[in-house]
């Protein structure tokens, strides 16, 4: 029987993580050090749905970080929640990180943008902007072109910078009013 209850599986440059959801709220939030995703997600996944009396049907969906994120950490984890879906015919729900990041950030004026940095390395980064009416670009470029681009099309903006590669711009950066990092 279905439930409000699900998992959530995402990874980052230095961790996989698992969180067992009620609705909008995490009751249990495992962090698996990068380089034993491979050997313990879907060990761990059994260990949290056990502690709390669970097994697959019980679950309402996984939903799973599809990137940006690094390339092996998205693939162990797909490949994990694909084979789950396999073997249980529990739903996928694929998430962006991006989108799903900047949803909790969105701009509370006309005068202000949103915009999420995360790193891709390489002077790269991928990038996602949101105004006060809910438009979204997402892309990945080159920071010092982004940086170029931001401050010409948007120059009398008051832009809240979020995510792991905001330190990657100009300290003199004209439209840096505020600095959020997670």
């Amino acid at each position: 029987s279905s439930t409000d209850q699900w998992l959530c599986i995402s990874s980052d440059y230095m961790s996989m993580h698992i969180a067992l959801c009620h609705k909008d709220y995490i009751i249990e939030l495992c962090v698996i050090e990068k380089k034993l995703a491979n050997q313990r997600l879907l060990s761990d996944i059994k260990n949290i749905l056990n502690k709390h009396n669970l097994i697959f049907a019980d679950l309402s969906f996984i939903g799973i970080n599809v990137g940006p994120a690094p390339y092996t950490g998205l693939r162990i984890a797909i490949a994990t929640v694909n084979g789950l879906h396999s073997a249980t015919g529990i739903p996928i729900v694929e998430i962006d990180a991006l989108k799903a990041y900047i949803h909790h950030y969105l701009p509370q004026n006309k005068n202000q943008l949103t915009i999420a940095l995360l790193n891709a390395f390489n002077n790269d980064l991928f990038y996602a902007i949101a105004d006060y009416e809910g438009n979204l670009h997402i892309g990945y470029e080159n920071s010092i072109i982004l940086h170029e681009r931001i401050a010409k099309e948007f120059p009398n903006l008051t832009i809240n910078w979020i995510g792991n590669a905001t330190n990657r711009l100009n300290e003199g950066y004209p439209s840096q009013e505020q600095l959020i990092s997670y």
